[in-house]
């Protein structure tokens, strides 16, 4: 068995101070990855969709959160909140477990709105010529949670021994995302709770082992 290190990297999605449970809200990262494969490359982040004119969304970085306008939230459909990504140009073992929240006063975090969500899971392989294998190709899930990280999704993107994906002198990479967003049952459901700030909270664990 190949010598592992363990990498943990941790990002905070706060909400306000005066939230307890703004301590929970967190990007998790953990890798057990033998220090013998040198040609390992990977990288995970999470970004917010929401309210953004920029497509490509903004990083989320430690500390910030995803605040909510109400009551204009929801009115033509659902939105888009936040997206996470994996890329590695290896098969690895790789979940990502997401724990979704209702919308939460930023003052008085007793008081929620009920949201259901919807996350599409999407893994693609870019393999090159010679190169047979990939991982979950992903699936549709919704979850309604009333409670603080009262739903989990938990998504097995791989599930390989560590394998490079190359062939004939090629390297591939896999791309594994999930893009959650979030809707009302109905479109005015948040009208009488306007002038309050609400917040996403959120907690993204992705698991890598490398052996």
């Amino acid at each position: 068995m190949h010598k592992a290190m363990l990498i943990a990297i941790a990002l905070l999605l706060g909400i306000f101070p005066s939230l307890e449970a703004a301590d929970e809200a967190s990007f998790d990262i953990v890798a057990d990855k033998p220090y013998t494969e040198e040609d390992w490359e990977w990288t995970a982040d999470v970004t917010s969709l929401y309210g953004n004119d920029n497509a490509y969304g903004n990083p989320i970085a430690q500390g910030e959160s995803i605040i909510v306008n109400l009551p204009a939230f929801g009115m033509n459909g659902d939105e888009e909140m936040f997206r996470f990504g994996f890329t590695t140009n290896h098969l690895v073992n790789a979940t990502v477990s997401i724990s979704l929240s209702p919308f939460i006063n930023t003052i008085d975090e007793t008081e929620i709105i009920p949201v259901i969500f919807t996350a599409e899971m999407t893994g693609v392989t870019d393999k090159p010529a010679g190169f047979s294998g990939s991982g979950d190709p992903g699936r549709t899930e919704t979850a309604e949670p009333l409670s603080m990280y009262g739903e989990t999704i938990t998504w097995e993107m791989m599930r390989s021994p560590l394998t490079p994906i190359i062939g004939s002198g090629d390297w591939g990479i896999y791309t594994g995302t999930v893009i959650v967003m979030a809707g009302f049952r109905s479109p005015h459901a948040g009208e009488s709770l306007a002038g309050k700030k609400w917040a996403m909270p959120i907690s993204v664990t992705l698991t890598v082992e490398g052996q």
